[in-house]
């Protein structure tokens, strides 16, 4: 009698997983307006997914670059030391069947930021107090902010003049060109 050799797969260690996903019966540009802060350094795993049946041509981007490997029904990106190059807008999208509509969901990724500061963080009862673009931190009895790049005020809901701009020109170059019409 042989003995058989068993292979064992190989172990995949679990990641925090972060999935856009499109849903026939969502509205076609449906935003997801999730914004995840993520350590530098981290490993993690962004998912794009559709429902075969509904769907087909599923492109998963970031900010306007293909990305992800993985078959027909999803695509997958695996970070495996999250840097700043890892920021900005990630897309999932596909075309659904029964319409020809383009569908798509978004997320914009950011790095968690860094607290240079000596301050101690603000207690859970202040979480939110300085919106999805700060840090909050206690400074005696007083909380302040500090804010993300391009982001100021005391609670972090001014954007700075320059990413303003910035935001309004990559807004200006994703959408469709759309000439005026002159009346006379």
């Amino acid at each position: 009698m042989r003995a058989k050799r068993i292979r064992r797969a190989i172990e995949t260690p679990m990641l925090p997983t972060y999935e856009l996903v499109l849903d026939s019966e969502e509205e076609a540009r449906a935003l997801t307006k999730t914004l995840e802060n993520i350590e530098k350094g981290s490993q993690l795993m962004l998912k794009c997914t559709m429902a075969q049946e509904h769907f087909e041509n599923l492109v998963f981007r970031a900010n306007n670059v293909e990305i992800g490997d993985g078959d027909g029904q999803s695509k997958t990106l695996t970070i495996n030391s999250f840097s700043r190059t890892h920021t900005g807008m990630y897309e999932c999208g596909a075309t659904r069947k029964k319409d020809g509509k383009y569908h798509s969901r978004q997320m914009r990724v950011k790095q968690k930021r860094d607290n240079n500061s000596n301050l101690p963080p603000c207690s859970p009862e202040y979480e939110g107090f300085c919106g999805m673009n700060g840090i909050c931190l206690m400074d005696g009895s007083r909380q302040i902010c500090h804010c993300d790049d391009g982001y100021m005020g005391e609670t972090c809901d001014k954007v700075l003049m320059a990413a303003y701009d910035g935001m309004r020109l990559r807004q200006f170059n994703s959408e469709p060109f759309q000439p005026l019409r002159c009346v006379f």
